[in-house]
């Protein structure tokens, strides 16, 4: 980071610092986010279409020793075991580490 630092200092250009807590990606990612990531890294639409199917209309519900709750919709996170979670973070540290102002 220092040295990042010391260049963009010597060649007096601006830096952007980003700090990603990946510990929480698989719980906090929206599922439309997941959609637009896939659509931009060219994931076939009948892949991407598939995907969506699986998240749409997710729904759980907590058990208590007083009954079930009421089914709580999902929209966020990848479900545990999705084959897609260990790739789940790659795509979006992609979209965030590209340079600013730029679509590459």
């Amino acid at each position: 980071m220092a040295t990042y630092n010391d260049q963009a200092k010597k060649e007096i250009r601006p830096l952007a610092v980003v700090f990603v807590n990946f510990a929480k990606a698989f719980d906090s990612v929206s599922h439309k986010h997941i959609a637009e990531v896939l659509s931009r890294k060219g994931v076939d639409e009948w892949m991407r279409r598939l995907i969506q199917d699986a998240y749409n209309g997710c729904t759980t519900v907590v058990r208590t020793k007083h009954g079930d709750t009421d089914r709580i919709h999902i929209k966020v996170g990848v479900k545990q075991g999705d084959p897609l979670s260990p790739q789940s973070p790659e795509p979006y540290s992609t979209c965030l580490c590209r340079r600013p102002g730029t679509a590459q």
